[in-house]
Formats: structure tokens, C-alpha cells, sequence
């Protein structure tokens, strides 16, 4: 699965329409979002597993834990789906005003 595919999982999975949701509840810069999609910047490996576990990919907790402490991906997912839900209501609260 290449960036741009998980990137797009993730906002299928959570609902979310724009790169820059992606990039609020990641807690990076907007531009960063693209270069990991256009490969002029690698996705740091943390951030990536976090999304993986994010979508429920198969076996991802199993890899991770080779490549990350198991306890501090646990809590920046948990931090993660904080971010999704402030963001999803935050989107609804902006839906409600418009209608």
C-alpha cells in the first residue's frame, strides 16, 4: 500500500474529504501531506503504523511492534481518534450553521 492508498483509506474509513484532515489529526503542516503522497518526502515510520492501525490493517500491531514502542503507538492512535472526533464534530457543527 503506497502513501497516497493509505492516506485515501484513511479518509474513507473516517469520512473525511480533504488532505488537510488528514494532516490536522497527524498534527503536521498541510504541505507534508503532499510530499508523502508525491514521494518527495518519506512518511516517518511511526505515523504510518498509526494510520495502518487507525484503517485496522491486518496484523499491524504485530509489525509495529518491531518498529515502534507498542505502549506509545497505543496512545497517539488513542490521541489520534480523539483528534477524529473533535474534528468530525467540529465539521458537523459548520454543517448545521450553513443549513
Amino acid at each position: 500500500m503506497n502513501n497516497r492508498q493509505l492516506i485515501d483509506a484513511f479518509k474513507a474509513k473516517f469520512q473525511l474529504s480533504h488532505d488537510l484532515d488528514v494532516a490536522e489529526v497527524l498534527e503536521v503542516a498541510r504541505p507534508v501531506i503532499s510530499d508523502w503522497i508525491s514521494g518527495r518526502r518519506p512518511m516517518p515510520v511511526p505515523k504510518k503504523f498509526r494510520l495502518l492501525q487507525l484503517i485496522e490493517f491486518p496484523n499491524t500491531a504485530q509489525f509495529a511492534s518491531l518498529f515502534v514502542d507498542p505502549t506509545e503507538l497505543a496512545q497517539m492512535v488513542l490521541q489520534d481518534r480523539k483528534a477524529i472526533a473533535r474534528l468530525k464534530k467540529a465539521q458537523e457543527h459548520s454543517n448545521r450553521k450553513r443549513a
